[in-house]
Order: C-alpha cells, then sequence, then structure tokens
C-alpha cells in the first residue's frame, strides 16, 4: 500500500505532473499483464461488459442453484401445510430449471428437522463460487433478542442470520433465506448455532439447459443476500391443506406466473405482497382481521430484511488473482476507483492499495481466493471493510472505503 497526500482542494496529488504522467502508464502496463496472464472471470473492470453477460464467470459453464427446503411437517397444526409448501417448492424448481446438472435440490423434514441434521444437509452440497444457495424453511417461528428464529421439530432454535452466515462464509455468489413463520415476540430461550461449511470451489459445474428467465435474473444475475420472512414484526401466518401456507404459496405462484419475466427483487417483492394478500383474502374474505386457531389476527406481509445488488459494473477497482486458498492477491488495480483510497481504521490515513497487497477478509468474511473476493465486493454494502496484508511491510491493516455504488 502507498500512503496519499491530500492538497488543498481536497483532492490526492501523489507525484509532480511527469512523475504522474510515469505512474499512470506503469499502472496501463500492469493491468494490460495482469489482464492478459488472468482468466476473465477474475478481471473486474472488463471493458463495456453486456448488462445481460456475467463477466465475472467464464464462458461455456453453467451456474447452479442449491436449494435446501425445510419443513415442520410432523408438527399436528400445521404439518399438513408445511408439507404442501415443501412440494410446492420442489415441483417450482423441477419446472423451471430444465437441466438437473443446474439443480441440487434437497429436502428436509419431519423428526428428521435438527439442527444436526441441517448442518448434515448444508456440508453435503458442493458449492461453487459461481453459484446459488437457497435455504427454504415453512413451520413455527418468532423472534427473541437474538433475532428471528425457526422451531426445529425437537424443540431447538435455528437463527436465520446463522444460516445465512454460515452460507456466505463459503463464498458463494448468492445467499437467500426465504420462510413462511410467525414473527411474534417469544422469550429468549435460544443460542446461536456456528455451521462450519468449506469453502466453496472455483470449479463450475457444465450445463446446457434452459432456466427460466425469472430465476435467472433473481438467482443467477445477482450478488449478496436475500432474506424474506412471509410476516412482519408481531404479525402471523398460517398453512394448511390444500393449498400450503399464506406466504410459501404465493412465492410459488409467482415464480410460475411471471417465469418468462426478467424481472429484479423490488418488483418482484411487490408482486409477491399483493400475491400475499390475495391469498389471505381468498382463504378470509376481505375483512379484516379473522380468526386463526380461534384467535383474532391481523393480515400479514412480506418482512424483507436483505436484497441483492444488481451489477453495475466494477464497484471497487480490483483485478485480483488466487494466493493457495488464503486470501486473495491484488494483481492490478483501476485509477480513479475506490481502491486508490481506502482509509486506515487505526491510523485515519488514506492509503491506496497496489500490487501484490493480500485482502485477507471482506467485512468480517474471511476471503478464500480471487473469486470469493468478487463475491464478497459485489455483494457488500457500499461501505465496506476489509483487512489487508501490506506487500511492503508484512503488516496487517483494517481498511475501510466507499464503493463506487
Amino acid at each position: 500500500m502507498h500512503v496519499l497526500t491530500p492538497y488543498c482542494s481536497g483532492t490526492m496529488v501523489l507525484n509532480p505532473p511527469f512523475l504522474l504522467l510515469l505512474a499512470v502508464l506503469a499502472t496501463a502496463t500492469a493491468q494490460t499483464r495482469a489482464q492478459n496472464d488472468l482468466p476473465k472471470e477474475l478481471t473486474w473492470h472488463a471493458a463495456s461488459p453486456s448488462p445481460r453477460d456475467d463477466h465475472l464467470v467464464p464462458r461455456g459453464t453453467a451456474k447452479r442453484i442449491h436449494v435446501l427446503i425445510t419443513a415442520d411437517t410432523s408438527d399436528p397444526r400445521v404439518g399438513d401445510g408445511v408439507r404442501i409448501d415443501l412440494e410446492n417448492l420442489e415441483n417450482a424448481f423441477e419446472e423451471l430449471v430444465s437441466d438437473p446438472q443446474q439443480l441440487d435440490l434437497r429436502t428436509l423434514d419431519g423428526a428428521n428437522l435438527t439442527l444436526d441434521n441441517i448442518e448434515r444437509k448444508l456440508l453435503s452440497f458442493r458449492f461453487a463460487t459461481s453459484d446459488t444457495a437457497l435455504f427454504f424453511f415453512s413451520g413455527h417461528g418468532g423472534y427473541d433478542d437474538n433475532g428471528h428464529f425457526f422451531n426445529m421439530a425437537n424443540g431447538d432454535r435455528l437463527y436465520r442470520t446463522d444460516v445465512i452466515q454460515a452460507i456466505h462464509g463459503t463464498g458463494v455468489r448468492l445467499v437467500g433465506v426465504v420462510s413462511n413463520s410467525c414473527n411474534t415476540r417469544s422469550v429468549s430461550t435460544g443460542a446461536h448455532r456456528t455451521f462450519q461449511l468449506p469453502p466453496a470451489r472455483v470449479k463450475h459445474v457444465d450445463g446446457d439447459g434452459e432456466i427460466a428467465p425469472l430465476l435467472d435474473s433473481l438467482f443467477l444475475k445477482l450478488y449478496g443476500v436475500v432474506d424474506i420472512n412471509g410476516a412482519c414484526e408481531g404479525e402471523t401466518t398460517q398453512a394448511s391443506a390444500p393449498r400450503g401456507s399464506t406466504s410459501l404459496r404465493p412465492f410459488c405462484d409467482c415464480l410460475r406466473e411471471y417465469r418468462d419475466e426478467r424481472i429484479g427483487w423490488e418488483v418482484f417483492v411487490e408482486l409477491l405482497r399483493g400475491k400475499i394478500l390475495e391469498e389471505q383474502e381468498q382463504r378470509h374474505g376481505e375483512g379484516c382481521p379473522h380468526r386463526n386457531n380461534g384467535e383474532l389476527v391481523a393480515k400479514h406481509s412480506a418482512k424483507v430484511w436483505s436484497l441483492p445488488r444488481e451489477n453495475r459494473g466494477p464497484r471497487f477497482g480490483v483485478t485480483a488473482r488466487d494466493n493457495g486458498g488464503h486470501g486473495a492477491r491484488v494483481a492490478a488495480i483501476r485509477d480513479g476507483l475506490p481502491a486508490t483510497r481506502c482509509t486506515d481504521l487505526t491510523t485515519e490515513r488514506y492509503f491506496g492499495l497496489e500490487p501484490e497487497d493480500l485482502i485477507l477478509s471482506v467485512n468480517g468474511q474471511t476471503i478464500h481466493n480471487s473469486a470469493h473476493l468478487v463475491n464478497a465486493v459485489m455483494g457488500s454494502p457500499q461501505k465496506m471493510h476489509f483487512v489487508v496484508r501490506d506487500c511492503r511491510t508484512g503488516q496487517v491493516a483494517s481498511m475501510a472505503t466507499m464503493l463506487r455504488y
């Protein structure tokens, strides 16, 4: 890393004009050499990428959707309804992904729905960095001081943030947690569970089947986290035969009805909210509130904690290469992008990254390789924290920068 020196206008000056020209030429040479040496998917700032083409994934490979559907089918009150949710979700994904190589779908229900078995299921997936991993739950839930949780068949609690952190930590492109459960206050009796999952592979799965345009735009073009529940704070959901739950049935209906549309998550969520309202009105009429298990309750709507970020080009300005499974080695820096101006959180001084610096983590997430770094940056909030080892001094520093968007 090199120190940046501000001058009176508030912009930065590194050299007199003739030295600055030499620095620009050297940077351009380094970038050209790095782009010639590296695979295209590792070049974050490829020139003029098509908005429809993901330039971070090599041509000729197909990204994969991994799906784990969990349902508390053993519960006597909602078991029949959540079993229908499981079947609806399973059928919807199998309909909309024609190539079985591009869909890895697994289920867990009944008495087998325990924390240990969920960990075993997650460990059985073979994630790649270009893949999307989705976790669905239907059953009882609520929230306490530790956050929103799902009830397991044996009474244990699974916190949705634990699922997200475990899968996101592997380095996959997109993580989704979508659930049908109540969102009412409960006494804090649960503890967080840490799932130890291995890092995602860089090797991709070949496939030539067609994926419905909606699934492609929602799950294979974006980065980050999808986190949605069928009810907001203080609200309850329902699940019963023959239609399933009042939130995941509408979710499946949206997937099927808009399968040929290329829309983003913001639009999809609004369509989903409309479907959830229609589903409740179909069951209970337009009157609100209605009775659920003898109790008078209001209608519910989808709670959204997080939606993924669209790819609008380079955010950070770094080309990186692998480093033997430990971090991502900076290969080149694009002038004028945020990597050239980062703040050391300890000294509050400004630094610019340079080739051979080693990025170790992003927003607390350990970086295993360059593809993992791409996913972490593209899925980051605009203010990004990262840890880097200085190639000049060997010192490790905690840094922050504002990404381009």
